[in-house]
């Protein structure tokens, strides 16, 4: 029996590197546009595709909008909104239906919803980000979540939320204030910097990140409006990508870098997935998966890499993340006729083998803690 177990073990081992050879090769064309629907709206990665690549149906989406605004606002229904917006989205996904979607949820009392639409109109870019924040740090305070709804406040007022004869009356944020030392921490932090212009800019940089939740695993056949336009990072943002810095003062910038994930996190800190590749490539280019940690600040934490390979002659890797927990395969692509003198284009993968299994979590501090490495014989 024991042996049983093993063999199926490594099977498991062995189809999951194989899943991971047959996208070793990205091939964006390959992957199938699926229409959003009422569960996926809230998958960052399928909306940022939608957002930037299905323009023809944003008339469609705007009157749905409209309908749901005039639900909303003139008939104070706020079910028969949230139908109507959730319509909207699912025609082509805007910041605004996401932020009326976020408002109508808080006055149903589903909070943890309302947080879910108020963080997808935060990746979308709404404006103004500080009433976003705000309305999240009020979501959060409603759901008796005195941590976030504090760390939300703050990053509200430093953000540009300057109202604070509102904050203090306003009944959304009456359990924060009942916690007194979280609500007057979080609040003197606010105000202590309202002018730090590197927080401010690291609250843009990581807003762009899709939010995901975990399970969560590594997808390198990504649509070819992920590379065009939709999660393209600019290198103004090269404090935070150690690697631009690099590309930056080499003779030509050949990589490009690209959102990826945020991942769901306990602690005081963010994780954030980014993707690198080489941009002369194009389409036939493979795909290296980074995940970064950082505090609040934007100060980087740790860094490591997760998925994906550099160049075809390498090794790949293949990663499931669940709640805090890493695990990576080391896998190795066997071709039909050898690289060295074929290539790899229109060489097929005959066999994978699993070189090892890697294992690490985030701690509560947002170091990434490697643990022993499986050799599987």
């Amino acid at each position: 029996m024991k042996n049983i177990f093993s063999l199926l073990f490594i099977a498991i081992i062995v189809v999951s590197c194989e899943l991971a050879s047959s996208n070793a090769k990205n091939s964006s064309d390959s992957h199938q546009f699926i229409p959003l629907d009422a569960e996926s709206i809230f998958n960052g990665q399928d909306v940022l595709v939608h957002f930037y690549s299905d323009k023809d149906s944003t008339q469609a989406a705007n009157k749905l909008f409209l309908d749901g605004l005039d639900t909303y606002r003139n008939n104070n229904n706020a079910e028969g909104a949230i139908e109507l917006f959730t319509s909207s989205i699912i025609k082509h996904p805007s910041p605004k239906a996401y932020y009326e979607l976020g408002n109508a949820y808080i006055d149903m009392g589903l909070y943890d919803k309302s947080i879910e639409a108020y963080s997808m109109a935060e990746q979308l870019g709404y404006e103004p980000f500080s009433k976003l924040l705000y309305n999240i740090a009020c979501a959060y305070s409603l759901s008796k979540d005195n941590q976030n709804a504090g760390k939300y406040l703050e990053y509200a007022i430093k953000a540009g939320y300057v109202n604070l004869d509102h904050i203090e009356s306003d009944p959304d944020l009456e359990f924060l204030r009942n916690s007194q030392h979280t609500y007057k921490s979080h609040l003197d932090r606010a105000i202590s910097g309202m002018s730090d212009a590197d927080n401010l800019f690291f609250l843009h940089f990581k807003k762009r990140f899709p939010k995901v939740k975990t399970p969560l695993e590594i997808d390198m056949n990504l649509p070819t409006a992920y590379f065009e336009e939709a999660g393209y990072i600019t290198y103004e943002y090269e404090q935070f990508i150690s690697e631009m810095r690099d590309e930056k003062f080499s003779r030509e910038v050949s990589k490009g870098f690209y959102y990826y994930a945020a991942l769901p996190t306990k602690g005081d800190f963010s994780a954030l997935i980014y993707i690198m590749r080489d941009e002369f490539m194009g389409d036939e280019s493979p795909l290296l998966f980074r995940l970064a940690t950082f505090t609040e600040e934007g100060k980087i934490i740790d860094k490591k890499e997760i998925g994906g390979q550099q160049a075809f002659t390498e090794t790949h890797k293949k990663t499931r993340i669940e709640k805090d927990t890493i695990t990576t395969y080391i896998c190795r692509n066997n071709y039909e006729k050898d690289p060295y003198k074929f290539g790899y284009d229109e060489n097929a993968i005959v066999s994978v083998d699993t070189l090892e299994m890697q294992k690490s979590y985030l701690d509560q501090f947002g170091k990434i803690i490697m643990l022993a490495p499986k050799v599987d014989s």
